[in-house]
């Protein structure tokens, strides 16, 4: 007969291997979550946005309330209002224009931006990358998303103005997934006046 010895032994082994097999499989859940989670980002990074078509099927929802004709995929009211925000811009100007109810949100000059801020905004499932502009005598940012119609355009235009690669934020940014990531991309550097400049003379 196996002693009492030999039996606890045993048991000891058994039970460390099946530890050790719950850990390898808690390690690779984790790992294929992050995974999910980052092609997702990726999709979202590399995607043009088009408000009119069902991100499924692709079908024209510009007449569909609540649900799309085609797949039955619901339409999100709160998406649906962040994509009929359109970012606009010129040589002089950035602004937010609401399509549906053809007026701006907000409007800006490039001149007046005193910084550029970066974060995300976690909307439960996934997460929205926001940027944010600050004028002068101003608290709160004048902000878009990358949901907006025109968000691909407005990071070449960043990077025309401010030198703002949209590649040297963005992982930074992005990851990890639904943590807020704030990051001040630019700010106005302080000029210095020249009432306040002392000058002495030999």
């Amino acid at each position: 007969m196996y002693s009492l010895k030999a039996i606890l032994i045993a048991f000891a082994i058994g039970l460390s291997g099946v530890a050790a097999i719950m850990l390898f499989a808690a390690i690779m859940l984790f790992a294929a979550i992050m995974l999910f989670v980052g092609r997702r980002r990726t999709l979202r990074f590399s995607r043009t946005v088009d408000p009119s078509k069902c991100p499924r099927c692709a079908y024209d929802l510009r007449e569909s309330k609540s649900r799309c004709p085609e797949c039955g995929r619901p339409i999100d009211p709160q998406r649906a209002i962040r994509e009929n925000e359109w970012i606009c811009f010129d040589d002089r100007e950035l602004w937010l224009h609401d399509t549906r109810q053809q007026r701006d949100l907000w409007r800006i000059t490039w001149s007046d931006i005193q910084q550029i801020a970066i974060w995300k905004q976690d909307l439960f499932t996934t997460d929205m990358i926001c940027l944010g502009f600050l004028l002068p005598l101003q608290q709160d940012y004048f902000s878009c998303n990358e949901e907006q119609v025109g968000w691909n355009p407005l990071q070449d235009k960043l990077a025309e103005l401010f030198s703002i690669a949209q590649l040297s934020w963005f992982m930074q940014v992005a990851f990890p997934a639904f943590a807020e990531n704030y990051t001040v991309l630019w700010q106005k550097p302080i000029s210095t006046s020249p009432s306040n400049t002392q000058t002495t003379s030999s």
